[in-house]
Formats: structure tokens, sequence, C-alpha cells
């Protein structure tokens, strides 16, 4: 192990405890089964289902997922000062997010609210 990176006497006796246990191989027979099983699951088509709950379950996933994107996408993307807004309306619309949502920083509510007016943003890197 790195010595820049020494752990706790705790944690290094464990890990040459773990290290050092007996470990027994599998024997021929459950190795066989194991691969036989897996070889059928793969081979086993997938089962079609007209559920809609699955359906609404995977719309939903999408939705989600776009959001997070979306989200994530505000936190890093940079507005200028010419993006085309009226800056009245993105200070009321940054004020209104604020109370809305309080955990988030001015400058993050400000970015939310460029989003909200229709702003462009800059070019990423």
């Amino acid at each position: 192990m790195n010595q820049k990176y020494k752990l706790p006497p705790e944690l290094s006796e464990l890990e040459a405890s773990v290290a050092n246990r007996r470990r027994d191989k599998a024997d021929a027979d459950l190795r066989r089964d194991i691969l036989a099983n897996v070889h059928a699951e793969l081979q086993t088509p997938l089962k079609k289902s007209n559920n809609w709950w699955s359906f609404a379950g995977a719309v939903a996933a999408c939705l989600l997922l776009a959001m997070n994107i979306a989200i994530g996408s505000v936190d890093v993307s940079d507005y200028s000062s010419d993006a085309g807004v009226n800056t009245t309306d993105v200070n009321e619309t940054t004020r209104l997010v604020q109370d809305l949502l309080p955990e988030l920083s001015r400058e993050q509510a400000r970015r939310h609210s460029m989003v909200l007016s229709g702003a462009r943003p800059n070019a990423l890197p």
C-alpha cells in the first residue's frame, strides 16, 4: 500500500484479516450449474408486456432523467449581460425563485430565472 495513504490501525487490521481469509474454490459441479443457468437465461427471449404501469414508469423515468439533465445544465451555464432578456423581469423572477426555493443561492436562482426568461447561454467550453 502507498505510504501516502496509510490506514488507521483498525482498518489495517480488518484489511489484513480479509486478505488472509481462507478461500474455497467452487467445485466443478457448481461451476457447471451456474454456467448452464446463465446460458439458459441469456437464451430466453425477453417477455413482452403490455402493462400500462410499466409504460408509465418508463415515461416517468425518462422525464426525471430529462429534468435532471436540464437542471444540471442550468447550473453550469453562463449567461452574459446581453442575453436578450428584460433585466427587470429577470430580477423579479429571481426573487420569486428564491422565495420558492430558499436553499438556492442568488446566482443559482438567477440562472434559473434566465432560463425561464428564454435567455440563450454562452457556449460552454
